[in-house]
């Protein structure tokens, strides 16, 4: 089934540590949101309109059953940071994006496995909620 033709949402994403959670755009935003803080900006409308843009290539690039690695938003994230020429906010994302990925392996939330499963591509489909 093909999302561009059926026009069905992306409901879910795999995280790095294989857990499946539904999507939320809102997290996006929060997520832009605090990286533009950090460099003093401070336009929630705009970090809304920019997760949505993210939304928007998530949904055109997914079909069901597959999911998102939670990866592969921050990835577009940073991409459509930079496409509108938010180069700052985009370096303080991925700053702050390596920060708590190197935070969640001190505290033993990640691990090497979770992290080679968060590369796997194979890994949406076999953590479907669609089967």
């Amino acid at each position: 089934m093909n999302r561009k033709s059926k026009n069905i949402p992306v409901t879910h994403v795999v995280k790095r540590d294989g857990r499946i959670v539904p999507f939320d755009e809102e997290k996006i935003a929060d997520g832009i949101s605090r990286a533009a803080a950090s460099i003093g900006g401070h336009q929630k409308e705009l970090s809304a309109k920019l997760a949505h843009e993210v939304t928007q290539i998530i949904n055109e690039n997914f079909s069901v059953p597959d999911m998102p690695l939670v990866n592969e938003i921050q990835d577009n994230v940073e991409k459509i940071l930079i496409d509108n020429g938010h180069s700052k906010t985009a370096k303080a994302y991925i700053i702050y994006r390596e920060y708590r990925r190197r935070e969640k392996f001190k505290k033993g939330r990640l691990t090497e496995r979770s992290e080679e499963r968060r590369v796997g591509k194979e890994c949406r489909s076999r953590w479907s909620p669609y089967h």
